[in-house]
Parts: C-alpha cells; structure tokens; sequence
C-alpha cells in the first residue's frame, strides 16, 4: 500500500515538474524520446 502511495506521489511530482518544464520544448522532446 505504501509503494503505491510513494509511486502515486512520483507520478504526480514527475507531472508537476515536467509541466514547470513546458517553456523548454527540447527539455520536453528529450523526455519522451
């Protein structure tokens, strides 16, 4: 239960920075790539 909990919070922190990343399109790219 508390992996999943950690893991959520991941993902969400993850998200949040790659949105505070968005002015940075090849930050973005390199990313998905």
């Amino acid at each position: 239960m508390a992996l999943d909990d950690f893991l959520t919070c991941f993902e969400f922190s993850f998200m949040s920075f790659a949105i505070e990343q968005n002015k940075n399109p090849i930050f973005i790219w390199s990313l998905a790539v």
